[in-house]
């Protein structure tokens, strides 16, 4: 039997041991929250893009991102190098769509809403 966790469950593993939040994922990964949570839950599963993306922001392979195998353990100086440049990121991000207050439409991913998507009034 396979005791290996599904993605759902290494995805948040994955975030939790960076220290980061659902949004900070989702702006890193260029999605939003909700989608990073029901990749969390199973709810959905990450394509190929996505998987891609959240390989780099954690430093892992493809297969450790998936479940597929153990993630890699990170040198302090991995570490360090990858806080350092999620941070700016986060940073930038933030700075541009005005910190953690985001305007009507707009998304943690940058793209805009469409139109199905936008707010009632």
């Amino acid at each position: 039997m396979d005791s290996s966790p599904d993605i759902g469950e290494r995805l948040r593993e994955l975030r939790q041991d960076a220290s980061l939040t659902q949004e900070d994922v989702a702006i890193l990964a260029g999605t939003t929250e909700q989608t990073v949570g029901n990749w969390e839950t199973r709810a959905t599963i990450p394509g190929p893009r996505h998987i891609q993306r959240l390989a780099e922001v954690y430093g892992q392979t493809i297969a450790a991102v998936r479940g597929e195998e153990e993630p890699r353990r990170l040198s302090q100086e991995e570490r360090y190098h990858l806080e350092q440049d999620r941070a700016v990121l986060l940073r930038e991000w933030r700075r541009n769509h005005g910190e953690h207050r985001r305007e009507k439409g707009s998304r943690p991913g940058g793209r805009p809403r469409r139109a199905a998507e936008q707010p009632r009034e």
